[in-house]
C-alpha cells in the first residue's frame, strides 16, 4: 500500500495498490469511531453491497476505511462516494461500448 494511491472524501477513504493477481481484492477499516460492532457492521454490509454493483477493473487491491460520518448516511450517500472515489482512483470499468473518459 506504500506504493499506491489514496483518495479520500469526507465519508471514504480509498487506498488502493495494483497486484499480481487476475482479480481484484477489497479489504474494509471500520474504526470504533464510527460506532458500536452493530454499527460497523452495518457499515460494513453496505459497502460490500455497493462494491457489487459497481464495475470495477481487476488486479488491485483495495482498503477502504469509513470515517465517522460513514455511520449516518444514507446507503444512496455511501454508494455515491464510493463510486465516485473508485472513479477518481481510475479502477471503474467503463461501461460497454463507451471508451474511457467519454460519457
Amino acid at each position: 500500500m506504500r506504493q499506491g494511491r489514496a483518495v479520500s472524501d469526507d465519508l471514504l477513504l480509498l487506498r488502493s495498490a495494483p497486484n499480481q493477481l487476475g482479480a481484484s481484492r477489497f479489504g474494509y477499516a471500520i474504526s470504533k469511531q464510527v460506532g458500536n460492532a452493530v454499527t460497523r457492521n452495518l457499515v460494513r454490509r453496505r459497502l460490500r453491497a455497493a462494491l457489487e454493483r459497481l464495475p470495477v477493473k481487476s488486479g488491485w487491491d483495495v482498503v477502504i476505511s469509513a470515517r465517522k460520518a460513514s455511520a449516518t448516511v444514507s446507503f444512496q450517500a455511501l454508494t455515491a462516494s464510493l463510486r465516485k472515489l473508485i472513479q477518481r482512483s481510475g479502477l471503474l470499468n467503463a461501461p460497454e461500448g463507451l471508451e474511457e473518459g467519454k460519457a
